[in-house]
C-alpha cells in the first residue's frame, strides 16, 4: 500500500512536470510577458528550477521580453521618432506581442504622418518664397 502511494505520488509529480514543461513551451512562443510568468510558476510549483534548460531558457526571453517593454515604455513618453523606432525594432526582433508594442507603433506612425505633413508644409512654403 506504501510502495502504490509513492508511485501514484511519483505520477503526479510527473504528469505536474509535464504539464510544466508543455506551458514553457507553449508560452515561448506566444511572446506574452504574462503567459512566460505564469509558466514560470507553474513550473517552480512542479519543482523545475533554473538548472532545468527549458526554464532558463524561458526566464532569458521573459528578461528579454521585459527589457523591450521597457525600452517602449521610455520612448512613448519620450514621443522621439528614432527611440520609438528603435524601441519597436527590438521589441518586434524579441518577439514581443502586447498592447504596449502596438500603441508605440500607432504613435511611430502619427509622428512620422506629423513629421511628413511638417516636410510637405515646409516645401510648399520654400516653393512660395522662391516665387
Amino acid at each position: 500500500e506504501e510502495e502504490e502511494r509513492r508511485r501514484e505520488a511519483e505520477a503526479r509529480r510527473l504528469k505536474l512536470r509535464e504539464e510544466a514543461l508543455d506551458a514553457l513551451a507553449a508560452a515561448t512562443v506566444g511572446g506574452s510577458i504574462a503567459d512566460l510568468r505564469e509558466a514560470l510558476d507553474q513550473a517552480a510549483n512542479a519543482g523545475l528550477g533554473d538548472l532545468d534548460a527549458d526554464v532558463a531558457s524561458a526566464s532569458r526571453q521573459l528578461r528579454d521580453l521585459e527589457a523591450a517593454a521597457h525600452t517602449l515604455e521610455e520612448a512613448l513618453a519620450a514621443a522621439d521618432i528614432g527611440q520609438l523606432e528603435d524601441a519597436v525594432s527590438l521589441a518586434t526582433m524579441s518577439g514581443l506581442q502586447s498592447d504596449l508594442l502596438d500603441r508605440a507603433e500607432a504613435e511611430l506612425k502619427r509622428l512620422q504622418s506629423e513629421l511628413s505633413a511638417q516636410e510637405e508644409a515646409r516645401r510648399r512654403q520654400e516653393e512660395q518664397e522662391r516665387r
